[in-house]
C-alpha cells in the first residue's frame, strides 16, 4: 500500500472542504460561484482572498462575522465535509491503489458528498452538481476501461446504471411523494459506479442504502414522532450505501451471495 498516497488523499480531501462549502451554499439558489467566497448572510460582508479557499477558510467559518457579530448558519459544515472527504479519499487509495480508477472515484466522492449535504438540508439533488459529476466520472471510467482493456466492466456498469434508473423511475411513478426524480437520476449514476466493480456490488450498495433508510426512518418515527407521510431525503442513504459497497462490497457479496470475485 502506498502510504504517501494515503497522506496525499487526506491532504487533498481537507483542501477541498471550503470549495465544497461554496457549492453547497450557492448551487441550490443558482448563485454565482465567483468571489467573495466567505460572505456574512446578515450584513453581506465578504472576503475574496484566496486563503478563504484553504483550510484557513474552514477555521474562519467557525467564527462570528467580524463586522456584525452574526454566527454562521452552519459553522461546522465545511469542517465536516473536509473530514469526510479526507476519510473517503484515504479509503479510495486503500481500495483502488495508484490506479486510473482512483481519480474517477475521488471525483465521484466529491460530487456525491456535495449532493448528499444539499439533499439533507434542502431536499433537492441539483442538476448543476449531478450532471458534471455524471459526465466527468463516466469519461474517466471510459478512459480507464480503454487503458486497461476492461470493456466488459464498462458494459456491466452501463447496464447496471440503466437498470437502477428504471427501477427507481418505476418507484417514482408509483409513489412520487416518496421518491423524487433527483433520486432516480442519482440511482443511475450509483449503478454505474458500483457496476464498474461487479453486478453483485450494485446489489450490496442498494440493499445497504434501503436498510439504512428504513432504520433511520423508523428511529425518527420513534424519537421525533415523524409521521408516515413525512419525507426523508434519500440521497445521503444512497451515497452511504455506495461508499460501503465500493469499500467492502466484494467481501459482503461473498457472504451474502457466495460470490467469488
Amino acid at each position: 500500500m502506498e502510504t504517501w498516497l494515503i497522506a496525499v488523499g487526506i491532504v487533498v480531501g481537507i483542501l477541498l472542504g471550503y470549495p465544497m462549502e461554496i457549492l453547497v451554499e450557492r448551487v441550490p439558489g443558482r448563485e454565482s460561484l465567483s468571489p467573495p467566497w466567505i460572505v456574512c448572510a446578515q450584513c453581506g460582508t465578504g472576503n475574496n482572498s484566496l486563503w478563504s479557499l484553504t483550510p484557513l477558510g474552514i477555521v474562519h467559518h467557525l467564527r462570528e462575522c467580524g463586522n456584525c457579530g452574526a454566527s454562521r448558519a452552519y459553522p461546522f459544515r465545511p469542517l465536516i465535509m473536509a473530514a469526510v472527504t479526507a476519510v473517503v479519499f484515504a479509503g479510495n487509495v486503500v481500495r483502488f491503489g495508484a490506479h486510473a480508477d482512483l481519480a474517477a472515484y475521488d471525483l465521484l466522492a466529491v460530487g456525491l458528498i456535495v449532493l448528499s449535504v444539499i439533499d439533507l438540508e434542502r431536499m433537492i439533488v441539483p442538476v448543476l452538481v449531478f450532471y458534471p459529476t455524471l459526465f466527468s466520472f463516466s469519461a474517466l471510467v471510459i478512459a480507464s476501461s480503454l487503458l486497461d482493456n476492461r470493456l466488459s466492466h464498462f458494459w456491466v456498469a452501463i447496464i447496471a446504471g440503466v437498470v437502477c434508473f428504471l427501477i427507481f423511475l418505476a418507484i417514482h411513478i408509483i409513489v412520487p411523494q416518496g421518491m423524487g426524480f433527483g433520486d432516480v437520476r442519482l440511482a443511475g449514476l450509483l449503478g454505474i459506479a458500483t457496476g464498474w466493480i461487479s453486478a453483485q456490488v450494485v446489489l450490496v450498495g442498494f440493499v445497504v442504502a434501503f436498510g439504512l433508510g428504513a432504520f433511520i426512518g423508523i428511529l425518527l418515527m420513534l424519537v421525533k414522532n415523524y409521521g408516515s407521510k413525512s419525507r426523508l431525503p434519500f440521497a445521503p442513504f444512497l451515497v452511504a450505501g455506495t461508499f460501503v459497497a465500493l469499500m467492502w462490497g466484494i467481501p459482503i457479496a461473498r457472504v451474502w451471495l457466495h460470490f467469488h470475485y
